[in-house]
């Protein structure tokens, strides 16, 4: 079951779009290392966009994003808050979850 899509981490039309922290990148990148060698993951940092990590599942093929937000959290863009930046781990199992619901 593929997770659905609500809502946008794009900012709306006219508003301001600040650089993201260093550290947003830093902690999405701990999250990649967290999920290990059954996930491919691409970090995503382009202008004007929060930076976010693709997840792909390397055997079913289910996706999905994850961006670190600047309250120390890693959110999707369609559910509450996955976990805090501080740890990765936990983050990384609410992805196997979401993305292997049967494991």
């Amino acid at each position: 079951m593929r997770p659905v899509r609500r809502g946008s981490p794009r900012p709306a039309p006219g508003a301001a779009v600040t650089a993201a922290p260093a550290s947003i990148p830093a902690a999405l990148e701990a999250l990649a290392a967290a999920l290990g060698p059954g996930f491919s993951t691409t970090l995503v940092c382009r202008d004007g966009r929060r930076p976010r990590l693709t997840v792909v599942d390397r055997h079913t093929r289910a996706a999905t994003e994850v961006c670190a937000d600047e309250h120390g959290r890693y959110v999707w863009p369609w559910a509450p808050p996955a976990a805090v930046t501080s740890d990765p781990a936990t983050a990384a199992r609410a992805i196997t979850r979401v993305l292997r619901p049967w494991s």
